[in-house]
């Protein structure tokens, strides 16, 4: 062990210790004796020592406060003699230093020092992250490609837009951090669909296994990496396997829920309302199919669904915020007059 992380558990002894002793002087003392004034004293330096012990635990986590955790220790260190030293300990094991990177979906961000993690005396500075739009529009060549790198850890599909634009970067670092990135997700997902495919072939794939060739196949149209096509291929592809699938196991709703996504891009209408039907009964699935009974209200100018449909998608937090701008658009519209326009 390290000669800090000695030290470390040195002042937790020493604060236990002097938290014992403290006790043992509150029990012992009159309410204004000389005894109950040194338990204090020694109950404050066991609060000290707890804070110096804890304090490299404390979690650097984006939009939390630096103090916020040092005030949790001091607090019931402080406020429960002993018995908040021991209870703060499974918070302390809990609660690790974490990578300064918000892996958010709709806001893609990178923190000002890259891909580095950053600690929580660093907070103070750098806590809060910036878009990584903007950071690609600055002229410093090494943030731009810090920030290309980060973009590996967020969702695929809505981070290639961003790298297909950084293709053209002034940068070569930048150009070719991206064009790396690319090139490594396709291969990923290519090998992936080729081994599955192999095994299809000689009939040894099972259906978990057919259900992850769809989401492949559909996950590599999304991206958008090849000609539009192409891509409407994958997208059959995995439609058809999706049908195979179906036959066998008629109840298999990840299945169902992947077929569904593939007809509303095929334009096969009657098949997506069909597995819509299915899936309303399935449970954990009715938030999940609430943006194609959206799609499909909207393809079949059934604005009065349509409506009923975004004030159900206003409830839920997630989906409410990503298709807030159609809410704010529908909800109040007189969806007769949309009708007949």
């Amino acid at each position: 062990m390290e000669t800090g992380g000695k030290m470390r558990w040195f002042n937790f002894f020493i604060a236990a210790v002097l938290d014992i002793v403290a006790l043992y002087l509150f029990w012992v003392s009159d309410a204004y004796g000389i005894s109950g004034l040194v338990g204090i004293v020694l109950h404050a330096a066991a609060v000290f020592l707890s804070f110096l012990f804890f304090k490299p635990l404390a979690p650097s986590i984006s939009g939390i406060h630096p103090m916020q955790f040092p005030a949790m220790i001091v607090g019931l260190c402080g406020a429960m003699p002993l018995v908040g030293l021991l209870a703060i300990t499974y918070f302390g094991i809990l609660f690790k230093p974490r990578p300064g990177l918000e892996l958010e979906d709709r806001h893609i961000r990178v923190y000002t020092k890259g891909i580095h993690q950053l600690h929580i005396e660093n907070l103070k500075k750098h806590r809060i992250p910036d878009p990584i739009v903007k950071v690609l529009a600055l002229p410093e060549e090494d943030r731009r490609r810090n920030a290309i790198l980060t973009l590996e850890f967020v969702n695929k599909a809505k981070a290639v837009n961003i790298l297909k634009r950084v293709v053209l970067d002034s940068d070569e670092y930048t150009r070719i951090n991206a064009q790396s990135v690319l090139h490594r997700w396709a291969s990923q997902i290519e090998s992936n669909i080729k081994f599955i495919e192999n095994r299809l072939q000689s009939k040894k794939a099972k259906i978990p296994e057919l259900v992850d060739l769809m989401d492949l196949y559909y996950q590599f149209a999304e991206m958008k990496l090849n000609e539009s096509e192409v891509n409407m291929n994958q997208i059959r592809r995995a439609e058809e396997i999706g049908e195979q699938i179906l036959k066998g196991e008629p109840a298999n709703h990840p299945a169902r829920m992947l077929l569904l996504k593939c007809q509303l891009k095929t334009g096969n209408i009657a098949g997506a309302q069909e597995n819509l039907r299915f899936l309303r009964e399935a449970p954990g699935f009715q938030s999940l199919i609430l943006p194609a009974e959206m799609e499909i209200a909207y393809i079949t100018r059934n604005f009065k669904r349509l409506k009923a449909t975004l004030s159900q998608i206003s409830r839920d937090r997630i989906l409410g915020a990503q298709y807030a701008k159609h809410i704010k658009y529908w909800i109040d519209k007189d969806v007769s007059e949309v009708a007949h326009a």
